[in-house]
């Protein structure tokens, strides 16, 4: 496909994604009365392609996906974010952050995961992807580490796997326009310890996932005030919330070796997980890795044994 254009894009969103907005099921973020905003701003990404293509376009793919390899390169990137921002009003619109998490992926995972992050880097540029990020953790207690909080589900974990898939569960505060994206890139955010095992997991997913939920704060509605909506202009964005997610992820689509190799390296840990009455749901995510420890380096304390 290599270039999508905005109509594209926005088709590509009627796509039974579920997304609340207001405690309310959204039927289509593209037609949603106040959602289509922060949809019409997002599809600056891919008119810019159009109106800007020496800037906007790197070997026939969007070039918001070229990794920067020279200074020249980094300097066009920069310029190529900034124009968009000034199409957008002065904020980015949508490929800019996406395309930063896949590009440290590119540059942090060794062997097969990286070769799986190059196979999906590959993927991204062919269908012209917009992809957001699901980084930040809803956290809870913030003095007790992942493993050790009242709610499992505040942090994204791993709770069950066979030969052929991984199941994770939890929730996450993504990137404001995730709700309009059309995948998700999801990180771990904190430094994690060997019982933190089955929280250390990367990958990207599609929005419509079957037990994926996504909920969108409010951003137009109710009075507007200083405190709550610094910036006086007419916002374009769908604000960053939470989302949720009981969803499996195909073996043949992770690192399965990486996986091992994480385990392997704390054999004292017990690697039953159990079970919980929420569904669980299989999906087909693009990709999925485990992410070394050395990923998360505390700022106090020193690289945990063997990593």
């Amino acid at each position: 496909m290599g270039l999508r254009t905005a109509k594209e894009y926005r088709d590509g969103l009627r796509d039974g994604r579920r997304v609340f907005y207001r405690g309310q099921r959204v039927d289509s973020v593209g037609d949603h009365p106040e959602l289509t905003l922060a949809v019409d701003h997002s599809a600056h990404c891919f008119d810019i392609a159009q109106s800007h293509p020496e800037l906007a376009v790197a070997d026939g793919c969007s070039a918001f996906y070229r990794v920067p390899r020279s200074a020249e390169q980094l300097r066009a990137r920069g310029e190529l974010i900034e124009t968009v921002s000034r199409l957008g009003g002065g904020i980015i619109v949508l490929k800019e952050v996406g395309s930063d998490a896949m590009f440290a992926l590119l540059r942090t995972l060794e062997g097969e995961e990286l070769e799986r992050a190059k196979a999906f880097h590959e993927r991204v540029c062919r269908e012209d992807l917009a992809l957001a990020v699901a980084q930040t953790d809803v956290k809870g207690d913030r003095s007790l580490a992942p493993h050790q909080q009242a709610d499992p589900d505040l942090y994204l974990r791993i709770v069950a796997e066979d030969a052929d898939s991984i199941t994770v569960r939890g929730a996450k505060c993504h990137t404001s326009y995730s709700a309009n994206a059309d995948e998700l890139i999801v990180l771990p955010t904190r430094a994690m310890g060997p019982e933190d095992a089955d929280y250390a997991v990367s990958f990207a997913i599609p929005v419509d996932t079957p037990g994926l939920n996504i909920y969108v704060s409010p951003y137009l509605a109710g009075e507007r005030n200083e405190f709550e909506f610094p910036c006086r202009r007419s916002t374009r964005c769908s604000r960053a919330s939470r989302c949720s997610t009981t969803c499996g992820c195909r073996r043949s689509a992770c690192s399965s070796t990486g996986a091992r190799s994480w385990r392997d390296r704390w054999p004292s840990r017990s690697w039953t997980t159990t079970g919980s009455p929420r569904s669980t749901t299989s999906c087909h995510c693009s990709i999925c890795w485990w992410v070394p420890r050395r990923w998360w380096r505390s700022t106090t304390a020193s690289r945990e044994p063997g990593t």
